[in-house]
């Protein structure tokens, strides 16, 4: 079981350290064990609770090993899968999304490299320019993020050193064109 100091990388807030565990009630029901995080700047901290009893359904884990970090990255460069080819982009777009609330890195991984490979996310315009506001580019940017964040604590990486990895991974899969749509098939360099 987790404990108080550890760090541990929480589905919704990334990589996190518990505060504390204590009591807390929520939504009507009794005291329970709760997980206490404190998430946000040192001005401005918000106290996050998380039943011990929903850790593991919540998809609260510890972060990736050095391993497990080269298997990450070996995942972004291999070809999409078209697990994303015959969806339309709101679907695409709604599934994508999903994936940022998981727990399974490796599952990001995978949907950050399907969704670079459609077009949704121009990858070169998101390393050269951060501030792009379209809704599949800010999606894009809090996977990468994600990948960053975890890669860089597991690599002993600065985030522009991973940032830039994870950039060269993704170009080693080049798109192939199927008509006029840009398919999820790829060829490796």
């Amino acid at each position: 079981m987790f404990q108080p100091g550890e760090l541990v990388s929480h589905p919704i807030y990334g990589l996190c350290r518990i505060h504390a565990i204590q009591k807390a009630k929520g939504f009507g029901k009794s005291e329970e064990d709760c997980f206490v995080f404190l998430i946000g700047s040192s001005q401005n901290k918000t106290t996050v609770f998380l039943p011990v009893r929903q850790a593991g359904e919540a998809g609260l884990r510890y972060p990736i090993t050095r391993i497990q970090a080269e298997g990450l990255l070996r995942i972004l460069q291999m070809p999409a899968d078209g697990v994303y080819a015959d969806l339309q982009p709101q679907e695409v777009l709604e599934r994508f999304a999903a994936c940022l609330h998981q727990s399974d890195i490796f599952k990001l991984a995978e949907a950050v490299r399907n969704f670079s490979k459609l077009g949704f996310a121009d990858t070169d315009f998101y390393f050269e320019n951060l501030n792009s506001r379209k809704r599949e580019q800010i999606l894009f940017d809090r996977a990468v993020g994600k990948l960053i964040e975890e890669l860089s604590l597991s690599s002993g990486s600065t985030g522009r050193e991973m940032r830039k990895k994870i950039r060269l991974c993704l170009k080693k899969a080049k798109p192939v064109f199927l008509g006029k749509r840009k398919m999820a098939a790829t060829v490796l360099n």
